[in-house]
């Protein structure tokens, strides 16, 4: 084969695929804290082709923050909130989380960014999120599903953290990723008593 031309080659290296990006999703959930050289060296790309990507940090965060935010607002409109039966809507809401692991549990340490352009955005999108789980866990209690006295609010980021730490735990390994569905299911109807 003929080596390429010195700029299709450049071309090449600067291509972002999905793979990659959720890759960098995983690391900066894993470890929050890591630089640009940590993240290009743990995804194995060069810090120049991450550079063209995103050309700081923050630029990166608000980027994989965006499509996290994104996934689960996709998420949260595949469980039909308003049109399934409560239960079915509850359970389809915690399958739909958990087939986003990566953006749930990078969305622990991401959920707040910096106040750029691409924050704003993706904040309309937060509040729009937001405000469908609200409104379902509202609908949740006046159906019977979840008992009246917590609010809507409070139950909304108790789901949040119940499924983003149960992501979180499993793509670490600290627990088993089959049944995930069940022990989400299993938290946040029954609780924890015996």
């Amino acid at each position: 084969m003929l080596p390429l031309p010195r700029n299709e080659k450049s071309m090449r290296t600067a291509v972002i695929d999905e793979q990659i990006i959720s890759a960098l999703i995983m690391a900066l959930a894993r470890n929050p804290r890591a630089s640009l050289q940590d993240l290009s060296n743990t995804v194995r790309i060069g810090k120049t082709t991450l550079y063209r990507f995103a050309k700081t940090r923050d630029e990166l965060i608000d980027k994989l923050r965006a499509r996290c935010v994104a996934a689960l607002l996709q998420a949260c409109e595949r469980s039909m909130l308003e049109q399934a039966p409560v239960e079915q809507a509850f359970r389809s809401l915690v399958d739909n989380h958990l087939a986003e692991k990566e953006a749930c549990a990078f969305l622990l340490n991401y959920w707040r960014s910096p106040l750029t352009e691409t924050a704003r955005q993706t904040d309309e999108q937060w509040l729009a999120y937001e405000q469908a789980m609200e409104a379902f866990f509202v609908r949740a209690q006046r159906e019977g599903l979840f008992r009246v006295g917590p609010s809507a609010v409070c139950l909304c980021d108790m789901f949040g953290y119940v499924v983003a730490g149960l992501a979180d735990s499993a793509l670490s390994g600290r627990i088993a990723h089959v049944g995930l569905e069940i022990q989400a299911y299993d938290l946040l109807l029954k609780g924890m008593h015996a």
